[in-house]
């Protein structure tokens, strides 16, 4: 899953201990560990608290770049594939994300 491998990355990047993620994210760390472990996938909303955490876009912890998308259709097709796995719930919270996005870039 891209978003646990750039989260690993960063945190290795900048030395940054799970425990101390945990504290910025308010997420517990046994909550912490099990996201980092790929057990289950974490909700969007704690997606975004570690996004916040590292102080990056949430979009930055989701592209794979291992093979970033080549074209407008292939990125319509990740981005499909992203969403595909999400809950009803978190479908919810990422349209209300992206409204809010929205509206601060007054689009």
């Amino acid at each position: 899953m891209p978003f646990v491998e750039n989260v690993l990355a960063i945190l290795d990047e900048r030395r940054i201990p799970n425990n101390e993620l945990a504290r910025r994210a308010g997420i517990s760390s046994g909550g912490i560990s099990k996201i980092l472990r790929s057990d289950g996938n974490p909700n969007l909303q704690n997606m975004q608290k570690i996004a916040d955490a590292l102080d990056v876009p949430l979009f930055v912890l989701l592209i794979d770049e291992k093979s970033p998308p080549s074209d407008d259709g292939e990125l319509r097709r990740e981005v499909a594939k992203l969403l595909s796995a999400l809950s009803p719930e978190d479908l919810h919270q990422m349209l209300d994300y992206a409204a809010f996005l929205k509206s601060r870039h007054g689009a």
